[in-house]
């Protein structure tokens, strides 16, 4: 299964590139998902909408740090492994904390 992640502000554009990729994948015999979200602001939505907090730093109270590239080396991914807290992909975070996120389409 090939994933492909498409986040954007612009919903024109995710649009534009799933097509594209519709366009391709189509005629081959490969398996794909394609996942689609408009931005960070929905994941803040739909955090907030189960109670949790969205903050812009990492702290002792942190739960958990979503960061899409989570061997990155900045300045919060390593005050998160300095305390310990766990550095999540966005995928990562809605299944572990089983919230239903971006539909993903699999063709």
């Amino acid at each position: 299964m090939l994933n492909i992640f498409l986040c954007d502000d612009e919903k024109k554009i995710t649009d534009q590139l799933s097509k594209y990729i519709d366009d391709y994948y189509n005629n081959t015999s490969i398996e794909y998902k394609v996942n689609i979200c408009n931005s960070g602001l929905e994941l803040k939505e739909l955090i907030e909408q189960k109670g949790g907090k969205v903050t812009g730093s990492v702290t002792g109270k942190t739960a958990c740090l979503i960061n899409n590239d989570v061997a990155s080396n900045s300045s919060k991914n390593k005050k998160a492994k300095e305390l310990g807290i766990p550095i999540l992909s966005e995928a990562d975070f809605l299944k572990r904390y089983e919230i239903d996120g971006p539909k993903p389409r699999v063709r």
